[in-house]
């Protein structure tokens, strides 16, 4: 009988954590700035244990002409322009997640962002801005590849 109640909580530990560890682009949606609030989510990926990242789209008919866009409710610094070394503080929340950032980064995001790591963003000349989140929270905006791009730490 044992055995039968152990195999069955092992399977509601499965379920839980199957369903818990779901991630979409909604989750970090409320972090965008208001004029791109609405972007298509192309890229969700969360390690439970390190990072979370979403990459959202800027449709192609968005007006770039009044950059940096506003500024989210949480924000901790003003739109900084990218490369984000020398901006922060080595030991930021924004820079510890975008290293951590890397533990979420595979193809697809290479393939989107055009970038081998999330970490590029450090010193990367990219046309861009980026802005501390808190908590522990970057939001980078790529212009190069018209895209919102959020890292979080777990």
């Amino acid at each position: 009988m044992r055995l039968w109640v152990r195999l069955g909580l092992g399977a509601v530990a499965l379920i839980v954590v199957v369903f818990a560890s779901r991630f979409d682009g909604d989750v970090l949606r409320e972090y965008l700035p208001e004029e791109v609030s609405s972007s298509a989510s192309v890229f969700n990926e969360r390690n439970l244990a390190r990072c979370a990242i979403s990459i959202y789209e800027i449709d192609d008919d968005f007006d770039l002409g009044n950059l940096p866009f506003s500024k989210p409710e949480l924000a901790s610094t003003d739109w900084l322009r990218l490369p984000v070394k020398g901006k922060l503080d080595e030991g930021s929340y924004a820079v510890q997640a975008l290293y951590d950032g890397d533990d979420c980064f595979d193809s697809d995001a290479q393939h989107i962002l055009k970038l081998r790591k999330l970490s590029e963003y450090y010193t990367s000349e990219r046309m861009g801005f980026f802005l501390e989140l808190r908590p522990y929270l970057i939001l980078i905006h790529d212009i190069e590849n018209d895209v919102i791009v959020i890292s979080a730490r777990s």
